[in-house]
């Protein structure tokens, strides 16, 4: 758990310095800021998100900081162990569909029996309805149309980041577990959908919204319902 703690904690760091980059990009060639200049404030402003980081991995996980400095080698032995160890490895379309999927819309449930005839709450079944799969199609729409407009500098941290993440997690990932993660780029996705957002104009945006929120309470509900029924059958 530790593991996967300190790691989202390293990730929203990462997050941070691939803004400020872009950030210094987008300063040099359009405003005419010297580069030693923003250089400078990179360095600087990355320096401080690294110090925040090592301060809140102090403050959250000092045994396991602590166990970094004092051993390194079986620090980062239990990483790797964490990395490598073995169990079912799921597949790149697995791991595809649980970040750009599951993150954004809930699959349908389902249950899986465990001891003294109880059941637990499933959603990793990878399933959705048609509804399902027609509002990803539209949120993913606006993701595409924010890479061509004319604030595209804005997102490509984002996306960038975004793309770190898959390709890290389909190495990466607790064997069997791969719903933790569903949330890891809930902000990066829709902070291009906000940016996306904007190339539209206000009819057609009023109408995605509502689409996209009709079929969210549609799901929910119908969502509730399998719920009350399953339950029901247990009784």
């Amino acid at each position: 758990v530790y593991v996967m703690l300190t790691g989202v904690t390293v990730y929203m760091v990462l997050l941070v310095c691939l803004i400020e980059l872009f950030k210094t990009v987008h300063n040099t060639k359009n405003r005419n800021v010297s580069v030693k200049v923003e250089c400078h404030r990179l360095l600087k402003l990355i320096t401080i998100s690294l110090i925040y980081g090592i301060v809140l991995l102090l403050i959250t996980y000092p045994e396991q900081f602590f166990a970094l400095l004092s051993s390194p080698t079986d620090y980062l032995k239990r990483v790797l162990w964490a990395v490598v160890r073995p169990g079912e490895h799921a597949s790149v379309f697995e791991v595809f569909y649980i970040l750009f999927g599951n993150g954004v819309i809930a699959p349908l449930p389902s249950f899986v029996p465990i001891l003294d005839g109880f059941s637990m709450l499933d959603l990793r079944t990878l399933q959705y309805n048609v509804l399902e799969m027609i509002a990803l199609f539209l949120i993913y729409s606006i993701v595409i149309l924010s890479v061509f407009g004319k604030n595209r500098l804005i997102v490509m941290p984002f996306l960038l980041f975004v793309a770190l993440s898959f390709t890290f997690h389909i190495e990466y990932h607790d064997r069997g577990s791969l719903f933790l993660y569903s949330n890891h780029l809930i902000f990066p996705l829709f902070v291009c959908v906000a940016t996306g957002a904007k190339r539209l104009n206000s009819k057609t945006l009023k109408i995605l919204l509502a689409g996209v929120i009709a079929i969210a309470c549609w799901s929910s509900l119908n969502m509730l319902s399998y719920l009350n029924t399953h339950i029901e059958s247990f009784v």
